[in-house]
């Protein structure tokens, strides 16, 4: 689960009996660091907004008394390096006050609020989907520090690597929840640009998964295709081309010819004929992946316009500029009216569209969607951004072409 839940509900106890239960719960002292060990055999731990999740797996944790001696602001921390962590605070009767589940860093929880000195309050730090393992737990004054986009970075890369540790030790370097966690980890690292490092984490658990899992399971496709994402990115077609059809083999026969999940597969795998020039087996598999994901997704779902919008481009690359239009102005379309008319996605169609139109001599056509992708690109990705760079050369090539060379 992904979300952070903020919620006041009835009463679970009532207070005398609450009270009583208190009595047997340790206390969390403020700026103390509790470290501790959730299992099978603790407690069941029950709240509205937790219990209406339809959860399969128990959700179990270890409850604690908190005081505090001056009322303000408080932040209460809850790190799990192996499970998904959920922290419930309740008031005197056992009332839930809020809840939280991914509100820290990935999959730990935190909640900062005002707390009172004559109220005696009890935290639950649980455990969810059947996972268990270590935990921390504090409670420390004053709001929580706001980090910067680079230091949440950091924070969430230390966090993983944290997680790709704990993986190991808990199950052994060659378990299926090994490979897990260092294939998040090595996405990380890809988008950090850190390829070796990357590569080497998307071997390992490619391995493990083979292994484990078998040569034709779901997640071994996962870590093919990851692989060869990261090869293809990095030149090596030759290398990326065969974990693509591997990869899209074992979706086929395992989800079915027509799975939601194969189209991506398709996708990726004609992205790369595409740039290695074999436009004519790419093009069968732009077709198949948008004939599916129209069929199984709808018309106006965003990923029926990443179909649409691959096979424009390659349309386009072969010339057919006719043919790349109304699927350019498609894709664009359901962008805009499903993502928002300022989204990146939005912004990559409106370029994309904007090239189209330039390439076919519509250069008065194409000035504003190229100043409109721009626009959105500065603004939600920022002025370094590739995208951002790519939409501004754009651009300006354009405006060479209309004969603008002060614009």
């Amino acid at each position: 689960m992904k979300c952070r839940v903020i919620a006041t509900c009835l009463l679970v106890l009532s207070g005398p009996t609450w009270a009583k239960d208190q009595d047997r719960f340790p206390t969390l002292a403020v700026g103390e660091v509790i470290e501790g060990f959730i299992t099978d055999a603790d407690a069941a731990v029950h709240a509205p907004t937790l219990d209406g999740y339809g959860l399969t797996e128990p959700t179990v944790g270890k409850s604690f008394i908190l005081r505090v001696t001056e009322q303000g602001i408080y932040h209460i921390d809850l790190h799990a390096p192996l499970f998904d962590s959920y922290l419930i605070l309740r008031g005197a009767n056992g009332e839930v006050i809020t809840e939280d589940d991914d509100g820290l860093i990935a999959t730990d929880s935190r909640v900062q609020i005002t707390l009172d000195p004559n109220v005696t309050y009890t935290v639950d730090a649980c455990a969810l989907h059947g996972v268990r393992g270590d935990y921390s737990l504090t409670c420390t004054p004053g709001p929580a520090p706001e980090l910067t986009p680079e230091q949440r970075r950091a924070a969430d890369r230390a966090d993983l690597e944290a997680r790709a540790e704990a993986a190991e030790q808990a199950y052994g370097p060659e378990d299926p929840r090994t490979a897990t966690s260092l294939n998040t980890l090595a996405v990380q690292l890809y988008r950090e640009n850190e390829y070796n490092d990357a590569q080497a984490l998307y071997e390992r658990a490619l391995a493990i998964r083979e292994k484990a899992l078998g040569p034709e399971h779901p997640e071994t496709a996962q870590s093919l295709n990851n692989l060869a994402i990261l090869l293809k990115d990095t030149g090596d077609y030759e290398g990326a081309r065969p974990l693509y059809e591997r990869a899209l083999a074992i979706r086929e026969k395992t989800l079915g010819p027509e799975h939601p999940n194969t189209a991506p597969a398709l996708n990726n795998l004609a992205i790369l004929l595409k740039d290695i020039g074999d436009f004519e087996g790419a093009r069968p598999l732009y077709e198949r992946s948008l004939a599916i994901c129209e069929k199984t997704l709808g018309p106006e779902d965003p990923r029926t316009a990443t179909s649409l919008n691959g096979l424009a481009n390659l349309l386009a690359n072969m010339g057919d500029y006719e043919g790349a239009r109304p699927l350019h102005e498609r894709s664009l379309a359901i962008r805009e009216k499903t993502l928002g008319p300022e989204h990146p996605s939005t912004a990559n169609s409106l370029n994309n569209l904007a090239t189209l139109i330039a390439d076919m001599g519509d250069y008065e056509g194409a000035r504003p969607l190229a100043e409109r992708s721009l626009a959105i690109s500065e603004k939600t990705l920022g002025p370094e951004h590739p995208n951002t760079t790519t939409a501004l050369n754009n651009l300006a090539i354009l405006l060479k072409d209309i004969g603008d060379f002060e614009g």
